[in-house]
């Protein structure tokens, strides 16, 4: 009956201790395996061993076969063996050394050697270990071992063992780089995340992902998904951009970022420090250009507001307005908002209306002029000055010398109808003889003083008032010129048997005292 392989499945000549195609060693199995014909299926095929050992060996002078074709080696570098049955066919002692084919850089193959005499059979140890600094990948490869004898007719074997390097599954390690990120305004901040899986022998396929508590942080990965070697690192960049805070205002936010690729992950945390720019408008200064609005009797002129934003680093929009504590005076911007940008200053040009002042009245009134964004103000302070020319002073002047010329000339002038005699004619001494009252001793001024003479004193002093603000000197000088043309004339009218009736002098003196009295009026405040 055939022996068939319980490791390839080919079919072996009864008795045969090894199997002539995988050369596995027979003697282990429990009982033989039903046998195939010659037509049956060969079984599945063993891998073509390296281009070393394409020669078919010679059917003796010695078997091989090894006890386990399956080997896990330890991560840690700790050794493997695997065991080779070696039966010796030939007539001589042989030697013989097992030692592998082609092995990878970081396989490390302790080699076994054995001697054995004609017809015997022994077991040879060959050592197996990792030797890399690294980890080594997971994985399963085929290790071809050769067996050779070292005496007589020279032959060897290949026999396949299937190495397996065993799976390290450690979760990935993630690091911000730097941690402590800061950003101005709208500015993003950048950082960049290492995913480190130094400590799995795996392929880690990882999502990154990143948020914060208040979920107002947008993070924009340059690759949200990294594919990273085993033992070794991958890096991306990400932009994190969260609303800033109030102007001038700082804010401090903690994100978290997340690598995991669907069984474990980790995290990591970031600061993200926010700084914001004093408001634009706070940088803002405003001037008046003049500050002091000169109306003199006008009721309105114009200034230039000027917009300064030389020291802001942001266009600013803002819109004008005027005010006045009496809310007197009525403002007109050209143009009433403006754009101002960084490092230019803004001119508007400003209307100011103000209310009639009194005549001769020197008038100031406050006014501040306001530029808002709507949200902030600034402001500048000014004032406006009225003085209006006085045409009421004037008249009082006109009328006062007037009137104190009419009283002059009045007196000049007959006093009385049927005679040529003057005010100034009608002296004391004239009047007490008009009147029969005899004569008049008066120490020699009866003949000095008379009613011109009165007249004309009074309507000086009427003039001089023009010198006192009340006007009234000249009041009270036009009332007493008054009383005295009238006194005189109704006192010379009552004793005068023939009668009288005024003349032109006296007529034009009391329209002087009249005239006179009037400018007086005009004096008053």
């Amino acid at each position: 009956m055939e022996t068939v392989c319980s490791t390839c499945g080919g079919e072996n000549a009864p008795g045969a201790q090894f199997c002539w195609s995988c050369h596995a060693y027979l003697g282990w199995q429990d009982h033989p395996v039903a046998s195939r014909t010659a037509t049956g299926d060969p079984g599945p095929q063993q891998p073509r061993p390296p281009s070393g050992g394409s020669e078919e060996p010679p059917p003796d002078p010695f078997e091989a076969g090894v006890q386990e074709a399956d080997l896990t080696l330890a991560v840690d570098g700790a050794p493997a063996t695997v065991t080779v049955n070696i039966a010796n066919t030939s007539a001589v002692v042989d030697g013989y050394v097992v030692e592998a084919l082609d092995a990878p850089p970081w396989l490390a193959v302790s080699p076994g050697q054995l001697e054995l005499l004609p017809g015997a059979q022994g077991v040879v140890a060959a050592g197996l270990r990792i030797a890399s600094a690294s980890l080594v990948p997971a994985q399963q490869l085929p290790v071809w071992l050769r067996v050779r004898n070292t005496t007589g007719r020279l032959a060897f074997r290949d026999i396949p063992v299937r190495v397996t390097v065993p799976v390290v599954d450690a979760p990935v390690e993630v690091r911000a780089e730097p941690r402590l990120l800061r950003a101005h305004d709208l500015s993003p901040a950048v950082c960049t995340v290492v995913v480190d899986n130094s400590r799995s022998n795996r392929w880690a396929n990882v999502l990154l992902s990143a948020g914060d508590a208040e979920h107002v942080v947008r993070a924009t990965w340059v690759s949200p998904q990294l594919q990273v070697p085993p033992g070794e690192q991958a890096r991306t960049e990400v932009r994190f951009l969260a609303p800033p805070p109030g102007p001038g205002g700082e804010v401090s936010r903690t994100i978290t970022v997340t690598a995991g690729d669907g069984r474990l992950s980790a995290t990591t945390n970031v600061t993200l420090v926010q700084t914001a720019s004093q408001a634009a408008i706070e940088l803002l200064a405003l001037w008046l250009d003049p500050t002091v609005l000169r109306l003199g009797g006008r009721r309105s002129g114009t200034v230039t507001a000027m917009v300064d934003n030389r020291r802001g680093a942001q266009p600013v929009v803002v819109s004008l307005r005027g005010d006045d504590p009496e809310n007197s005076l009525v403002f007109t911007f050209s143009p009433a908002t403006v754009r101002v940008e960084p490092g230019t200053v803004g001119y508007v040009r400003v209307t100011v209306r103000a209310p009639r002042a009194l005549p001769g009245r020197e008038v100031t009134r406050p006014l501040t002029i306001v530029a808002s964004d709507g949200r902030t103000d600034t402001r500048v302070d000014g004032s406006v000055i009225q003085l209006a020319s006085s045409r009421r002073g004037l008249a009082r002047v006109l009328l006062t010398v007037l009137g104190g010329l009419s009283m002059v000339l009045g007196a000049l002038l007959p006093f009385r109808s049927g005679s040529e005699e003057s005010a100034v004619d009608l002296t004391a001494a004239r009047v007490a003889d008009a009147i029969d009252a005899g004569t008049l001793d008066a120490g020699g001024f009866e003949d000095a003083v008379s009613i011109g003479l009165a007249l004309m004193v009074l309507a000086g002093l009427m003039v001089f008032g023009l010198t006192g603000r009340s006007g009234r000197l000249t009041r009270l000088s036009a009332l007493l010129g008054a009383a005295v043309v009238i006194g005189s004339f109704v006192g010379l009218a009552s004793l005068v048997e023939d009668g009288i009736s005024p003349a032109s002098g006296t007529v034009l003196a009391l329209v002087g005292c009249v005239v006179g009295y009037v400018g007086g009026l005009l004096g008053r405040r």
